[in-house]
């Protein structure tokens, strides 16, 4: 699998590292596992490191199947939004589609150039 998360309670943070090739399989099957992550009790943000992607495989029309799933989490999980790192190209426009997207569906989603800056704007900005 190309995503894997770490739960980082302390930090207010998901860890999402996604390398290679992304699915939509794969991007729902990781949001059903977090969904049914019994540690992730409180308020957090989910912070996805696109720096290793290659390759998207889907396209932005198929989205809606994911902000479904980012809907389940604002009820159930207590999710404040999504902090993307994109270091290349193809990451920043992903994420700068994903970022409109979700904005036009309620939700919090910002665009970062590193790890740390997006850290620290989750620290900034845990209720």
């Amino acid at each position: 699998m190309s995503i894997g998360y770490e739960y980082c309670p302390t930090e207010g943070y998901i860890l999402s590292k996604v390398t290679k090739v992304l699915s939509l399989f794969e991007v729902l099957a990781y949001m059903d596992s977090i969904i049914d992550d019994d540690r992730i009790n409180q308020p957090f943000y989910e912070l996805v490191d696109f720096s290793e992607i290659d390759k998207f495989d889907f396209g932005y029309y198929q989205s809606d199947q994911i902000y479904g799933k980012l809907k389940l989490l604002q009820t159930h999980k207590k999710y404040l939004g999504t902090c993307f790192v994109a270091s290349h190209d193809l990451a920043k426009a992903m994420s700068n589609v994903f970022k409109v997207q979700g904005e036009t569906n309620g939700m919090n989603m910002e665009v970062f150039n590193s790890v740390d800056d997006a850290a620290e704007y989750i620290k900034e900005n845990l209720p």
